[in-house]
């Protein structure tokens, strides 16, 4: 693993020499001993480039917590007539907060620094406020190893009876599952929480490479050593179910400066952008029906695009992020003829529309 360099400025001393003289001054009285001057207090030497990396140690633990909250609004237009919302469309706005809890112990690292990770998802929390027709209303829904919890306005909602039995079939809370990750933050490999579950609701999708894009992603760090005010880019492909083609996403990472933290440790400030512009994007949903059978329908996203900007703190000494605070702007449109039964009981489509855009604060730190 490469270490981040120093470079130190080094000042010319002017020598002075004083000439000699043919004759000896004439005597002087003696002077009183001036004292010496106070020693300067030494100035920090800030490294003119630094490279950025993990340094993973068998044993260290990593815990964060992730924070997700803003308000935005979602609904549906093209409903039918007997849904009773006004001019056919429901809308709902909202205010939401997302909390999880990750940990990652580092097991071993190989020579060429790719570490093995037994990572923990310890809980999820949501919950959220929304309005609609002049009611409001609260919900709070978290999960955890022991289960999921749901309350309604402060109540708890009663679960069905075989809630805890189908929870113990897909819960991956609490459960560990193993990743390798190398020294810039890449997923080389992982074994997924529940996979084979996964693979039976959508055939054929590669859930090893979502699960790749999605998790080690979080962080670009540059191939090479990076001086203040550079920057650097990079294009996050995470494949969707029923899309050929991987959704794109495009990251700009700039070194805005180094400090250092109340231990000592040098931090740098890494300013992040992210932006997502997938217009005119068709899904294809996997229906499954009577028999085995399965059939789909397509969803169109006539807009879809995200937009995540903010600073990341990281260790340079430790090798690991301290806190990330992200601005996050989310606005998506999808249309679909959905399959709903008409009038004399047939089956008719209804060209819907799904709307939803979200404004807020996303933000990782320490546990």
């Amino acid at each position: 693993m490469k270490t981040w360099r120093l470079m130190l400025v080094v000042g010319l001393i002017a020598a002075g020499i004083v000439p000699a003289v043919a004759q000896a001054p004439p005597a002087q009285a003696p002077q009183p001993a001036q004292p010496a001057p106070a020693p300067q207090p030494a100035q920090p030497v800030q490294p003119s480039q630094v490279t950025l990396r993990y340094k993973f140690l068998p044993g260290d633990v990593m815990a964060y917590r992730f924070y997700l909250t803003g308000q935005g609004n979602v609904g549906i237009s093209g409903l039918p007539a007997e849904a009773q919302a006004p001019g056919g469309q429901l809308s709902v706005p909202l205010q939401a907060t997302i909390t999880v809890a990750v940990r990652m112990r580092v097991l071993g690292v190989k020579p060429d620094g790719v570490a093995t990770l037994r990572n923990v998802v310890d809980a999820v929390t949501l919950s959220g406020n929304a309005s609609f027709q002049g009611q409001s209303g609260s919900m709070e829904v978290s999960v955890d190893a022991k289960g999921q919890h749901i309350k309604m306005n402060g109540k708890p909602v009663p679960q069905p009876p075989d809630a805890a039995r189908q929870w113990k079939k897909m819960n991956f809370f609490g459960k560990p599952f193993v990743t390798k990750m190398d020294a810039r933050g890449r997923l080389v490999a992982i074994q997924p929480p529940n996979l084979e579950m996964f693979k039976k609701a959508m055939p054929g999708f590669d859930f090893s490479t979502f699960y790749k894009s999605g998790m080690g992603n979080q962080f670009s760090l540059p191939e090479k050593p990076v001086s203040v005010g550079e920057s650097w880019q990079d294009t996050v492909k995470m494949p969707l179910p029923g899309v050929p083609t991987p959704l794109a996403m495009e990251r700009t990472s700039r070194l805005m400066g180094l400090e250092k933290d109340a231990a000592g440790h040098t931090l740098a400030k890494i300013q992040q952008t992210f932006n997502v512009n997938a217009d005119n994007l068709t899904i294809n949903v996997p229906v499954p029906g009577p028999s085995g059978q399965t059939t789909s329908f397509s969803l169109s996203f006539d807009r879809l695009r995200e937009a995540i900007s903010g600073p990341l703190l990281w260790s340079v000494d430790e090798g690991k992020p301290v806190r990330m605070d992200m601005d996050v702007s989310f606005d998506m449109g999808i249309s679909a003829a959905i399959p709903l039964p008409g009038p004399q009981g047939q089956v008719q489509p209804q060209q819907m529309q799904a709307f939803a855009a979200f404004q807020g604060k996303a933000a990782m730190a320490r546990k």
